[in-house]
């Protein structure tokens, strides 16, 4: 099973690196940054598509285009 990181650009209690660290201590898993996201993620829109994304196909790969057009 693939394991999902998912971090905002705007909270700060996380670092991107500890996501970037432990993403690379697993076998398989995709590293999003959601520079709109806040501290919590999953309550911003595409944060929450892209963990609706995995948890529907928790194998494949989410999408995560929306991430790409984002800016703080």
């Amino acid at each position: 099973m693939r394991e999902r990181n998912i971090r905002s650009g705007a909270g700060n209690a996380t670092p991107p690196a500890w996501g970037e660290h432990v993403a690379e201590t697993l076998s398989a898993s995709t590293v999003v940054q959601v520079a709109t996201g806040g501290h919590v993620v999953s309550f911003d829109p595409c944060g929450a598509s892209i963990v609706a994304s995995f948890l529907d196909n928790p194998g494949g790969t989410p999408d995560t285009s929306c991430a790409e057009d984002r800016t703080i």
